[in-house]
């Protein structure tokens, strides 16, 4: 994959030294398992153990006179171990260690799309929380149908993402497993008890196989992220929609210094979202490939091969880093309430026509006669721009079973609302606010210290103790208060719908760094998405001014780690 879609650590785990890395894995636990039953003497094992590593740059150079990657890899190996490197490699053929090390690499990159694709729940839940109230057009065909909540569209979104991670988690599953059964899976030239060891080291599981590992294990992996992928690719499209000038009810953040357009000046393009939507299209054509790889000749080919060293790095890079996009695009999306409303406005009311509709059914008008009053009416309101509701008042047949009083109550929005509560209940019942979210526990360190211009008598004491004592190189000594706070997430969680002056760059500067005087640790940022960490600044930061210092002669300073 090419280096501008590409994360530093899940690239890392399809370098070639990690690859050959896990090589060496698998066949020291092989070697360990032949240990146990009496194959390798102890005194051998120690010295594989001991001395067994390799040089990349060495075994590219072999591999271009034997052609063979394994080989290549085996004699590297051989060279640093001596003579007890006879024992490695016992009755084994290279799909053993490829396959095994391969579900070793895959089951890697997948655990790291899985952290990631779990904060990006995590950001939707909380922006659904947030959001839950807010009203908005709810479209179909792209025309406007009946009002939602923007966090009811975005909840679910967050269901979508549970479901996807559900599929990557039995991904994970499935392709931990392991082949260490020889050239045609016989195990003619294997033991099987070594196998079981081996893999149990390895913590994989064995399966049936020829030559390889069957390719529809591996199939299933390249659906979960595909099918993720595409659920990715519904919420950026969806955001493209929104961002598009007509709506403009939301939109990507954009920062200083950002341009929109090198001919245009004036240009605020969904790029993130449109990126997004690029890669997952990849996704799914690797998917394909994927499929193609399933029917091999007899015990095996190795059609398979040259297509799993493409598709496999670059499927795991790019989910990995639409993942990272979108969170990134979540948690700093600009919101547009007041257009939403005025949105809403734009057909003149006949957004209530079920409800026009219903009530005369109710009062006895037949419902094919009702719709046919309903609709003409809708569809006049919406051509001469006049409001449904005035239409409905002045129509003769419809106030035959409707008065005006009735007509107004017709036109209240909170009724689409009054089962909002339920549905994000039910929702978070059955897809719970993931681990980090919910319980982790957060801890936070506040510093406080008197400014520079602000005598500190304390400081100054302590200084002249230190230099009466001989500690003449000491020039100035400031005395603070260190002061230790331990927070639960989900806390932060369950507050969220009430916090309403968080903005797309609040608590933080133009690099998405935290503020100045906050300070997040890489293990927390990583384990929280963007706007948790913004809530949980945002709190701190009026615990420490309002609380904790005296902003007027103090500065403090916080720092936060999980």
């Amino acid at each position: 994959m090419i280096d501008r879609y590409s994360l530093p650590e899940i690239s890392n785990i399809w370098s070639l030294e990690n690859k050959y890395n896990t090589w060496l894995q698998v066949e020291l636990a092989i070697c360990s398992a032949y240990n146990k039953i009496g194959r390798i003497p102890d005194k051998s094992l120690e010295n594989i153990l001991k001395n067994a590593k390799f040089d990349v740059a060495e075994i590219e150079e072999t591999e271009k006179i034997t052609k063979h990657d394994v080989i290549a890899f085996l004699t590297n190996v051989a060279k640093y171990v001596g003579e007890d490197s006879r024992f490695i490699h016992l009755g084994l053929t290279s799909s053993d260690i490829g396959d095994t090390s391969f579900s070793l690499l895959f089951r890697q990159a997948l655990n790291l799309n899985l952290s990631k694709a779990k904060i990006l729940a995590e950001s939707l839940l909380q922006k659904a929380l947030k959001y839950k109230y807010t009203s908005m057009m709810g479209r179909t065909h792209g025309i406007h149908a009946e009002p939602i909540t923007f966090g009811f569209k975005l909840l679910i979104f967050y269901e979508e993402i549970n479901r996807g991670i559900v599929r990557l988690n039995k991904a994970i599953e499935t392709v931990s497993c392991g082949k260490l059964s020889g050239a045609v899976g016989t195990f003619a030239n294997f033991p099987p008890e070594v196998e079981k060891i081996a893999l149990d080291i390895l913590d994989l599981k064995p399966i049936l196989s020829n030559q390889v590992i069957q390719r529809d294990i591996y199939a299933e992996c390249f659906y979960a992220i595909a099918s993720l992928g595409a659920s990715c690719e519904k919420i950026a499209l969806e955001m493209r929609h929104l961002m598009r000038t007509e709506v403009s009810e939301a939109e990507e953040a954009f920062s200083a210094g950002q341009k929109g357009s090198s001919a245009m000046p004036h240009k605020k393009n969904p790029i993130v979202s449109e990126n997004i939507c690029g890669l997952s299209r990849i996704l799914r054509s690797n998917l394909m490939s994927a499929l193609e790889d399933i029917p091999l000749w007899h015990e095996r080919d190795i059609s398979h091969s040259s297509v799993e060293r493409i598709i496999t790095p670059d499927s795991t890079i790019l989910m990995y880093y639409i993942l990272n996009q979108l969170i990134n695009l979540i948690d700093n999306m600009v919101v547009h309430e007041d257009r939403m409303l005025k949105n809403m406005q734009l057909t003149k009311g006949v957004i209530f026509s079920q409800k026009v509709l219903l009530a005369m059914i109710d009062k006895g008008m037949l419902r094919e006669d009702a719709y046919k009053i309903v609709q003409k009416l809708a569809h006049q309101a919406i051509q001469t721009e006049t409001e449904f509701a005035v239409l409905l008042k002045n129509n003769d047949d419809v106030l035959k079973y409707l008065n005006e009083a009735e007509i107004n109550n017709l036109f209240d929005i909170n009724y689409y609302y009054k089962n909002i509560d339920f549905i994000f209940e039910r929702s978070m019942s059955l897809f719970p606010p993931p681990a980090t979210a919910g319980n982790a526990i957060t801890k936070a360190t506040v510093r406080v210290i008197l400014k520079d211009e602000v005598l500190d008598p304390q400081g100054k004491a302590v200084l002249s103790v230190l230099k009466s004592s001989g500690y003449n190189n000491i020039e100035d000594v400031r005395v603070g208060k260190h002061i230790e706070l331990t927070i639960r997430q989900n806390n932060i969680i369950n507050n969220i719908d009430k916090i309403d002056n968080i903005d797309a760059h609040d608590g933080n500067n133009d690099n998405g760094a935290v503020n100045d005087n906050i300070d997040i640790n890489g293990s927390s940022k990583n384990n929280m998405s963007g706007l948790t960490q913004k809530m949980l600044s945002k709190e701190l930061k009026d615990i420490s001014e309002k609380i904790l210092s005296n902003p007027i002669i103090e500065n403090f300073n916080i720092e936060i780690n999980n």
